[in-house]
């Protein structure tokens, strides 16, 4: 099963690409544009390897240029006169095209427990161990306080939040720039801060440094609101008696004004 995951769709592409070169028709304007394209998206993926696996992105856009010209292949095929021998091919290349969609649904492993069942148990050596239920990484209560921030803050307002996510939940959902996120460049470019002075600022906003010092951070990386994600294990310190405004709050999320520290606080 390994396997048939990882070829994916090749085999049936492959084949599909053979049939094109096979045809030994000349090739449209289009097919040369989709040939080049899938040039383009395989050089960066082949050559570079950027953090995050980030060059593979190139190369989607290749894969569906590959595909389009298979594609094309196999019209060529269906083209031909009927023989015994493109019909097996033809055979093959929907066999294979067939196992490499069903491949997605077994490399899916949550996939498989949610749409087939138990009946699909036997594809994984441990399944209850493979197929776990994850937490949401968003609430809706998390939610619901940064989409007040969205609507009820300045565009340029910084937020800082006592959490690091993966997927940039916080800006994207708060639609303001956040101090430090999961992952976030080495310098930062806007401030010019390496992600050391972010983490330390972080740590005197929320934690035990004082107001004054909290202050002092939040005036030099311009932070306008404190996002309190009260499920973390980081709750706001010495701020919670100091220059603070508490704007928004359910049971889940809290969100402070600053405004007390541009005033001296």
């Amino acid at each position: 099963m390994t396997v048939i995951v990882l070829a994916g769709h090749a085999p049936a592409m492959l084949m599909g690409i053979a049939a094109l070169a096979a045809a030994r028709r000349p090739w449209t304007s289009a097919r040369w544009w989709l040939a080049m394209l899938v040039a383009a998206g395989a050089g960066p993926a082949l050559l570079f390897t950027a953090t995050g696996n980030g060059q593979l992105y190139f190369w989607f856009y290749g894969y569906v240029a590959l595909g389009a010209l298979a594609a094309a292949g196999v019209a060529e095929l269906l083209q031909r006169p009927a023989t015994a021998m493109t019909r097996t091919i033809l055979a093959i290349t929907v066999v294979a095209a067939l196992i490499g969609t069903l491949s997605i649904v077994f490399q899916s492993r949550p996939g498989v427990k949610k749409i087939m069942g138990a009946r699909f148990r036997m594809f994984q050596a441990n399944p209850d161990n493979q197929v776990p239920d994850r937490a949401a990484e968003i609430t809706a209560g998390v939610a619901e306080g940064l989409l007040w921030v969205a609507h009820n803050t300045d565009a340029s307002a910084v937020i800082a939040v006592n959490d690091e996510t993966v997927n940039f939940y916080y800006s994207a959902l708060a639609e303001r720039a956040v101090l430090l996120e999961k992952i976030a460049p080495v310098v930062d470019i806007a401030t010019m801060t390496s992600i050391s002075d972010r983490e330390r600022a972080v740590g005197h906003l929320f934690g035990d440094a004082g107001p004054a010092v909290a202050c002092e951070t939040a005036r030099h990386f311009g932070v306008g609101y404190l996002i309190n994600i009260k499920t973390r294990v980081r709750p706001p310190g010495t701020l919670d008696s100091g220059p603070v405004d508490v704007v928004f709050e359910n049971n889940e999320i809290g969100v402070m004004s600053l405004a007390g520290c541009r005033s001296g606080g």
